[in-house]
């Protein structure tokens, strides 16, 4: 498995034109899923402690790709969101994703591969799995 996933990172990388990292292309995607979000809840939910994320929002927010503003009930919380160029490059992902997935899997058969796709993202929307094997 960590074999496909670096192959799959190998290929996300050529295209990291914002220089954002594999973590940072993840976070993006996350808050794409969970947006409005805020930090803590992006966390838990990525199973990733508070501090690795908060770095990566503020590389993130630098590069103009999320903004954060207060939120309106409740001064202490911050609520994040994407860009237009963050939404922007959330798309791009998705399409290097969709490449890479693509290009690993053409030598399967067509029934073979609709197999894998779909269980792909049958783990993917999974909200019970977790990445406990780091």
């Amino acid at each position: 498995m960590r074999q496909l996933s670096g192959r799959i990172a190998t290929l996300i990388i050529k295209e990291d034109v914002h220089k954002i990292g594999s973590f940072g292309g993840m976070v993006m995607m996350a808050i794409s899923d969970y947006e409005p979000c805020m930090a803590g809840h992006l966390s838990a939910q990525m199973g990733r402690d508070n501090s690795q994320v908060a770095r990566v929002l503020k590389l993130l927010e630098n590069k103009g790709l999320i903004a954060r503003q207060p939120d309106g009930k409740d001064g202490r919380v911050t609520i994040i969101t994407l860009t237009d160029s963050g939404k922007a490059e959330v798309r791009m992902l998705r399409r290097t994703m969709s490449r890479a997935v693509d290009a690993l899997s053409e030598h399967l058969n067509a029934t073979d591969r609709a197999m894998l796709i779909s269980l792909l993202e049958r783990l993917a929307s999974d909200p019970t799995a977790r990445d406990d094997a780091r």
